[in-house]
């Protein structure tokens, strides 16, 4: 997923999610009283949320399965730490927040047809959080109106895309198909790419964070960033220090 030309439309044309993401994650960041060190962006994209971490005074971490898009964030974000690998099987070291922006955990890894346990996932996450540490992240969730099935067209300077959006119901999935052209060295290029992401009942989304020892809220914003239409954000945390401590006992 996310090729060469792909990979820089994400970044010129759509960054604009990860930067408005940016302030209200910092926020949750600090009204945890997590005011500095290691923060590990799953499917951190072309940086553009690792840049603002490192800025803020974390140790920012970027993972991501595309070689073009870490190229991308080694430019944008480059005092931060990055590693090519999937989120779903990338060795988490000890952090204080984990973060996955732009429906990271609902795509589906290409070539897989079994989707992956996330349950196995929010367990790997909670072992590396501190305690009162976060995972905050945001995912496409089932809604009670008609499946999803559209088509939109962008374009900026020397580039286009369209997409095809079709959801099947039945099976709680959702396909992307991707045609992009891009000018390069004088001549269009065109590009096709098909994502399959899973669609996660919000019930059950809560239940298996809960199960991994997580506190839970969500919302349909991050901070003052709202959401599209069946995105959910999703703050998880782990029990702070005094929690692991178990309740006063008097004297």
């Amino acid at each position: 997923m996310y090729d060469a030309d792909l990979a820089w439309i994400q970044h010129h044309g759509f960054g604009d999610f990860a930067r408005g993401a940016a302030p209200g994650i910092l926020d949750e960041l600090a009204a945890a009283g997590l005011a500095g060190g290691r923060v590990v962006d799953l499917g951190c994209g072309s940086g553009v949320l690792l840049r603002e971490l490192a800025r803020a005074g974390y140790d920012a971490v970027g993972v991501d399965v595309s070689p073009a898009l870490l190229a991308l964030a080694r430019e944008t974000a480059p005092d931060a730490e990055l590693v090519q690998g999937s989120a779903w099987e990338v060795e988490l070291p000890p952090c204080v927040a984990v973060t996955a922006v732009g429906e990271v955990l609902s795509y589906l890894p290409d070539g897989e047809a079994g989707a992956p346990e996330l349950g196995a996932l929010f367990g790997r996450v909670a072992n590396a959080l501190v305690p009162g540490g976060l995972f905050l992240f945001d995912i496409l969730v089932t809604g009670g109106g008609e499946p999803m099935v559209y088509r939109t067209r962008r374009e900026g300077e020397g580039w286009t895309v369209e997409v095809e959006v079709d959801e099947d119901v039945p099976s709680a999935t959702l396909q992307r198909r991707i045609v992009t052209s891009r000018l390069f060295s004088g001549r269009w290029r065109q590009g096709e790419e098909v994502h399959r992401l899973r669609v996660l009942q919000p019930e059950r989304l809560t239940e298996r964070l809960e199960a991994a020892g997580f506190a839970v809220a969500t919302s349909e914003a991050y901070g003052r960033f709202g959401l599209a239409q069946r995105r959910l954000a999703v703050r998880a945390q782990t029990a702070p220090p005094n929690a692991l401590l178990g309740p006063e006992r008097p004297d």
